[in-house]
């Protein structure tokens, strides 16, 4: 793992009329990306968050997100009744939180995304969502892949209630907020899993979380151990769910250690396999990154160390999975950063371990953005203390609000875990809803 690996993210991330690339720890953008189809909710979540650093102001890549609302021609059916795509929830969710945080997207009207970002919640033809509102949970026994539909939804739906939020409207911020809750429908505390529920309310009997069945099965492209850690938009509710924090962090070595049959039928999407972590498919790439969320950043950092040296190489092949639009590139440069943003809408990075020495992030209005990091990242992977602009910063996360303001962050690095650091309740991230 060089910077030459990283370089190569970067270009195949903006790979058409621009290049992002890594130059003697310099992060720079070149010319203007215009061709992007950003039909998946994965890679336009983190891929907005680069883009929300680098350009914020509005480029076309993000435009790309934004500006689909045409499409609702195609359909031949009024804007309210558009049968969006669940990512749209994301997408507009990000872009409007982009907009928040103090960006302009041109030609963007934020209200008419607003609204169709509610009408894909309860479009009756959308993917069982009168499940959702009859029921608030989608019965595996009425659809496939019910569980990790429901699972996703959940996701889209916090968003929507920020978005709600920033609106000043109450009524649909507590009804969306609500809904971003029903993953809790979905868990089994006597097993500390996500398990799929039938329309009579009882669970699915008998029920292998290893098993996964492309297509027709409990889960998209993924098992019950993936899915059960599928809650970026509220980790702390997981934790409590699973008992506090030492069953969660249990749960999650266990998660990167356990071994089982995925089943004949299994989804080719499941690759790059560490235990049941799936690197190879988006829907496991945040769950490296929420141990900070319980107290053990170390454990973060260790594995994103072995992810990047693993995983990604120079060689043609050096992607251990589907690209999908930059999602994995996009992983890997945030990472190598030192950093990920685990829920996509809220303005929180959560730290890994960081890769260069220094690299500088160019911001509008000639500011920068300066990552230090001391004593040889590249063999030391700990984290062992933090400054934010020299002054000392003892949280395991920092906020885009601080990167945009621009300014210096100094990581200490060291060959051995520092256990205490991000461990205290009050340093680690917050979904903060």
């Amino acid at each position: 793992m060089t910077q030459s690996n990283v370089r190569a993210a970067f270009e195949r991330h903006f790979n058409t009329h621009g290049t992002l690339y890594a130059s003697a720890g310099r992060i720079n953008l070149i010319g203007e990306h215009t061709d992007y189809n950003g039909g998946f909710v994965f890679p336009g979540a983190v891929d907005c968050g680069i883009t929300a650093m680098i350009r914020p102001n509005g480029t076309d890549r993000v435009r790309a997100y934004a500006v689909d609302l045409d499409s609702y021609a195609e359909f031949g059916l009024r804007e309210e009744d558009k049968p969006a795509e669940s990512w749209a929830r994301y997408i507009f969710g990000v872009c409007r939180e982009i907009q928040k945080r103090g960006g302009r997207i041109g030609g963007f009207d934020t209200e008419r995304a607003y609204r169709a970002m509610k009408a894909s919640t309860t479009y009756p033809l959308q993917d069982a969502v009168p499940f959702v509102l009859e029921n608030e949970f989608i019965p595996d026994d009425k659809a496939a892949n019910a569980t990790s539909i429901a699972m996703e939804y959940a996701v889209g739906d916090w968003g929507v209630a920020q978005v709600a939020k920033k609106f000043g409207n109450t009524a649909d911020y507590e009804e969306y907020l609500k809904r971003g809750k029903y993953y809790t429908h979905y868990f089994d505390k006597s097993i500390n899993f996500i398990r799929p529920k039938l329309e009579n309310g009882e669970w699915l009997t008998p029920y292998d979380p290893f098993e996964s069945i492309h297509g027709v099965g409990h889960f998209c492209e993924g098992n019950g151990w993936q899915y059960t850690f599928f809650v970026p938009q509220h980790p702390e509710g997981l934790i409590a769910l699973m008992g506090g924090d030492r069953p969660f962090t249990a749960k999650l070595d266990e998660f990167f250690t356990a071994e089982g049959d995925l089943g004949e039928e299994a989804s080719m999407d499941i690759s790059g396999l560490i235990g049941m972590y799936a690197h190879g498919n988006e829907p496991s790439h945040h769950i490296v990154y929420l141990y900070p969320y319980a107290g053990q950043q170390w454990k973060t950092a260790e594995k994103v160390r072995y992810i990047q040296r693993e995983f990604y190489t120079a060689r043609p092949d050096g992607i251990i999975g589907n690209e999908d639009c930059g999602q994995m590139s996009a992983w890997h440069i945030l990472s190598a950063l030192g950093f990920y943003q685990v829920n996509p809408s809220n303005g929180v990075f959560v730290f890994g371990s960081p890769l260069f020495d220094r690299a500088t992030l160019r911001l509008p209005g000639g500011r920068t953005f300066e990552i230090r990091a001391e004593n040889d990242p590249a063999k030391n992977i700990y984290i062992q203390s933090v400054k934010l602009n020299g002054q000392p910063y003892e949280n395991s996360y920092i906020t885009y609000d601080d990167i945009m303001a621009g300014g210096t962050l100094t990581f200490v690095m060291g060959p051995r875990p520092n256990e205490a650091f991000g461990a205290k309740p009050e340093n680690r991230p917050q979904t903060a809803i």
